[in-house]
C-alpha cells in the first residue's frame, strides 16, 4: 500500500526547503508527496540519498509543481512528463499495473472563474 499526501510548499527556493520537506514526509510516513507552489523556473530531477525529486517550473518564479518519493519509489519510474507549471505528471511501474500520479495546482478562490478555467 501506498502512502500519498500533498503540500503546498510556497516556495523551494530557500535554503534547506527540499530537506524540510523530505523530514515532512518522513514523519508523516508517505511514500509520495505531491507539492504545490514551488516557485522554481525549470524542470528538472533530483536525485538524494534518500529520496528523488521531479518538478516543474516557469520563467517567472511562480506556481510550479512537483512530485517527491522515497527513493525505492522513485526506482520504480517510468517517466513523467512536466505538462505545464501548474501540472506535472509521473508513471511508476507496478504490479499488477503501473501507476501514474498526477500534481496540479489550480489559483485560489482569489483568482475569478474566467481565469481558472483557462489556466487548467
Amino acid at each position: 500500500m501506498l502512502r500519498i499526501g500533498t503540500w503546498n510548499a510556497r516556495t523551494l527556493n530557500k535554503i534547506g526547503q527540499y530537506e524540510n520537506l523530505h523530514t515532512e514526509m518522513t514523519a508523516l510516513n508517505l511514500d509520495i508527496l505531491g507539492v504545490a507552489e514551488t516557485r522554481s523556473n525549470e524542470d528538472r530531477r533530483i536525485t538524494r540519498d534518500h529520496y528523488g525529486f521531479i518538478y516543474s517550473g516557469d520563467d517567472k518564479h511562480q506556481y510550479g509543481v512537483g512530485t517527491m518519493m522515497k527513493k525505492n519509489i522513485a526506482s520504480c519510474m517510468a517517466g513523467y512528463w512536466p505538462v505545464s507549471d501548474r501540472i506535472i505528471m509521473v508513471k511508476l511501474k507496478g504490479k499488477p499495473f503501473n501507476i501514474n500520479v498526477t500534481e496540479v495546482y489550480a489559483s485560489t478562490t482569489n483568482h475569478d472563474d474566467d481565469k481558472v478555467a483557462k489556466i487548467l
